[in-house]
């Protein structure tokens, strides 16, 4: 079964942090971008991996996730 992940209309940062909780065991998230971003309504993003169903969330904002061995992530923006 692909995993799912359901996202509701309000703050993109709280959703991302209970991904992250959940389906990436990740204790600690360093948030380094814009606390305002919302996502715009009710939306569920299947794919064929939980780091995809990441992806195509964070690409919709040009963020990305980078992962350390403690257990803690960094949600910031894309490099160019």
């Amino acid at each position: 079964m692909s995993p799912k992940f359901a996202l509701h209309k309000g703050p993109l940062q709280p959703q991302i942090e209970r991904l992250l909780t959940a389906e990436f065991n990740v204790d600690t998230v360093d948030w380094q971008a814009s606390p305002h971003h919302q996502w715009p309504t009710e939306f569920t993003v299947e794919a064929v991996s939980w780091r995809q169903v990441l992806g195509k969330i964070l690409s919709a904002y040009k963020l990305q996730a980078v992962f350390y061995a403690n257990r803690s992530a960094v949600i910031r923006y894309r490099e160019q």
